[in-house]
């Protein structure tokens, strides 16, 4: 029996709504989540020819956890890229018109 565990053993005994709390942010990865992964973030940093990636699977796999770690990722690789180009761009505050946003449309 495994006794390393990473909660007390009493919380065994403790009330199932309990339980769901503790566990519900709780993620096993499948064995090839990393790899896709992995590959998605190389593709992304070097892209070759493909424009889009599929990504599919039945519910509960770990699309939508694939797509949020991807974003992380992604978004912490280009972190300095990202800042530096906010910081040179000088952008200022102002309201949105939509006279001035689709003013080019008007015929």
């Amino acid at each position: 029996m495994v006794t390393n565990r990473r909660f007390p053993q009493e919380f065994l005994q403790a009330p199932s709504d309990n339980k769901l709390k503790y566990f519900k942010d709780i993620i096993v990865p499948h064995r090839n989540i990393k790899l896709v992964l992995d590959q998605l973030l190389k593709n992304a940093i070097e892209p070759d020819d493909a424009l889009v990636y599929l990504v599919f699977g039945v519910t509960g796999v770990g699309k939508s956890r694939l797509k949020a770690e991807f974003e992380k990722r992604l978004l912490k690789h280009f972190a300095d890229e990202i800042i530096s180009i906010v910081g040179k761009s000088g952008c200022r505050r102002t309201k949105l018109s939509m006279n001035h946003y689709y003013g080019h449309l008007r015929m």
